[in-house]
């Protein structure tokens, strides 16, 4: 009898131990919402994801939330969370898990927004891409003692890459071409060796143009001695004869 009695006893002390250590979950009757007023976001700028309390069926409301943020690193480089509407939240970025409270277990927040997630994009990103920030892991808390299990809550958007200025290609300088100048034709003075032409080569004799103004000279030159001649011995003709008269 004692045997059973002490079996009792530690079957007992067994299941109260095991009671107080175990979590006790309630049925998931709480909706979160995540939103945002933006859709697209460019690269190097920020958008701000709002959690709300869609619906509760825990009697009081929600006064404490936990879960993890999950987000893509190669596209977004800063990551900031806030409680709101008088809620209080710590962010541990190294493993992403939150925490926030508001409220208390007899007051929590039964709809509207409690926590605000900022995310701010890399700028050097090159090319468009959809991304999705989810809080998953999510409890709270219906009294002291039972956790009540969260759904994810997502929001898919649009990162859209930078618009770089494309580097404008320096236009070539052309090379000016040298401007050629004309050789001077040379003017011949009047003249040649022996009283040459203004025009051609003058000759030895002094002709132009192949020697004919020359020639013609020489006629001009003949004809007149021819009429000196004449003219002379007319003269010499009268004046005999004025002497014979007398």
């Amino acid at each position: 009898m004692k045997k059973v009695i002490s079996i009792i006893t530690i079957m007992l002390i067994l299941f109260v131990a095991i009671t107080m250590s175990t979590n006790v979950y309630a049925a998931n009757e709480t909706t979160l919402e995540l939103s945002s007023n933006s859709e697209s976001i460019n690269a190097g700028d920020s958008i701000t994801l709002t959690l709300s309390v869609d619906n509760t069926n825990i009697e009081n409301g929600l006064y404490t939330l936990q879960g993890k943020i999950n987000y893509d690193k190669d596209i977004f480089e800063n990551v900031t969370i806030s409680g709101i509407n008088n809620w209080a939240a710590d962010y541990n970025t190294s493993n992403n898990l939150f925490v926030e409270t508001g409220g208390t277990a007899e007051s929590g927040a039964k709809s509207g927004g409690i926590l605000t997630v900022t995310l701010k994009a890399k700028s050097g990103l090159t090319s468009n891409s959809s991304t999705t920030v989810t809080l998953s892991n999510m409890e709270t808390a219906a009294d002291s003692t039972t956790k009540v299990s969260v759904e994810d809550a997502s929001y898919t958007f649009e990162v859209k890459a930078s618009s770089s200025t494309p580097t404008p290609t320096p236009t070539a300088t052309p090379t000016p071409t040298p401007t050629k100048t004309p050789t001077p034709t040379p003017t011949s003075t009047s003249g040649g060796t022996n009283g040459g032409s203004t025009s051609g080569k003058g000759g030895s004799d002094g002709t132009t143009s192949g020697g004919k103004l020359p020639a013609a000279g020489k006629a001009v030159i003949s004809v007149g001695v021819i009429a000196l001649a004449a003219i002379i011995g007319a003269t010499g003709f009268l004046y005999r004869k004025y002497k014979d008269v007398k």
